[in-house]
């Protein structure tokens, strides 16, 4: 592994990385920008906040690279998903992941491990960056860094105040510090290299104001500096090691999947449905989006069931699958839908309810993604049916439908990946 801080050199601990290096030095003609890059991860990859991610976030200013970061999510989704998501014919050199501290779970090493199967000669590289809001203010109630800033900070102003810190005590603050070790495990068995910020020890406050500078008003997602700070760390690591992307090469895949979320585009290649794929705009407002949509009135005698038609190839080996969905907080805007798995034999396999009601969740419209359960090998069908007791009060009354993942993983019963 090859650890590496905003102040730190790098630490060699790797054979293969070693010698990796001794042989790319040899290069003295050495450019990043004729490499090939593919990120993943969550909010802070995706760009959330920044006026115009597809030019300012890391990935954009990493020779426009293959962003496959999901807002609000976990590894699990790529994890399960990475054949759907690389594709069968594309080649990369280097390969970034960066999911939020606290996301960081145990998929981290089932993806780290899978992208090195395919990918056995990538340099691959895992962020492990803190951000202020980890800190708390322990004098008010251990009040997060984020409501502490967003408290005194001048509003007519965006770029960070550091003066919101003066009058406060070194002892005034703590900071979670997230555990380390699963990240530190998946980059350790994946032979990859993780760039981080040194911890701030009993430097919290010089710590907050060195970094700070680097984030949105949320102090949880970077700004443009930040961004940039980020593509520059990249960029030292890549050329320390004078990459040869002559060496690059594809491996197998360790596992396929067929994910596919048709919430974009309104086509599906996977999969067939009798449904009828309609538009709409989640609440009611910005880019026109695509589901299929699961009607009340279903007539089973009649053929007229809600279906989509599924095939699991795998052989003997059964897989999972998952469905994607729109969901939202108010309980009076989406009735609710059983799902139910049929194979070949006309057998139930799984069933679920599809709650379309979100804990908490504001007034926000997602995506959410549900574990239906097993499918046999070979044919199999979903059968959709609105539950009718829960239209009466409802603003819609179907379900829309907007992708699903078959897949021979499977982790939690939610993935989060809000599209």
């Amino acid at each position: 592994l090859l650890a590496i801080s905003s102040s730190s050199s790098a630490k060699k601990t790797s054979t293969n990385r070693r010698l990796q290096e001794q042989e790319s030095n040899n290069n003295t003609n050495w450019t990043w920008n004729n490499l090939k890059f593919i990120t993943f991860g969550g909010s802070r990859s995706y760009g959330v906040g920044l006026t115009n991610p597809a030019d300012s976030s890391f990935s954009a200013l990493l020779n426009n690279a293959n962003n496959k970061a999901i807002r609000n999510s976990t590894p699990e989704y790529s994890a399960m998903c990475l054949y759907s998501m690389v594709g069968e014919y594309h080649l990369y050199d280097v390969i970034v992941v960066e999911f939020l501290r606290e996301h960081a779970t145990g998929a981290m090493m089932d993806l780290g491990l899978r992208l090195r199967y395919r990918f056995p000669h990538a340099i691959l590289i895992f962020l492990d960056y803190w951000y202020p809001d980890e800190f708390y203010y322990k004098p008010e109630g251990d009040k997060s860094f984020g409501q502490f800033y967003e408290e005194r900070r001048m509003p007519s102003y965006d770029v960070f105040q550091p003066e919101v810190l003066d009058g406060t005590d070194e002892e005034d603050w703590g900071y979670q510090a997230y555990n380390r070790a699963v990240l530190q495990e998946a980059a350790d068995h994946s032979n990859a290299f993780v760039l981080e910020f040194p911890e701030p020890n009993n430097k919290k406050i010089d710590s907050l104001k060195q970094y700070g500078t680097l984030y949105l008003n949320d102090m949880r997602h970077f700004n443009e500096v930040g961004h940039a700070f980020v593509r520059d760390k990249i960029v030292e690591l890549l050329a320390s090691l004078n990459y040869d992307s002559s060496r690059s090469r594809v491996g197998e895949f360790e596992s396929k999947d067929h994910c596919e979320l048709w919430y974009e585009t309104g086509s599906m290649s996977n999969f067939q449905s009798n449904m009828e794929m309609i538009q709409f705009k989640p609440n009611n407002q910005g880019n026109t989006k695509y589901a299929l949509e699961v009607k009340p009135g279903e007539n089973e005698s009649s053929g007229t069931r809600n279906a989509i038609d599924i095939f699991n190839p795998w052989g003997e080996d059964e897989a999972y699958l998952y469905v994607s969905y729109m969901a939202t907080a108010d309980q009076n805007y989406y009735p609710n839908a059983l799902a139910e798995i049929m194979n070949s034999h006309s057998e139930t396999t799984a069933s679920y309810i599809l709650n379309t009601t979100i804990p908490n969740g504001g007034d926000t419209e997602i995506v959410t993604n549900y574990k239906i359960g097993p499918v046999d090998p070979g044919n199999s069908v979903v059968h959709l049916r609105i539950l009718e007791d829960t239209t009466s009060l409802t603003e819609h009354y179907g379900v829309y439908i907007v992708g699903l993942m078959l897949t021979s993983h499977q982790y939690h019963e939610r993935i989060a990946a809000d599209f």
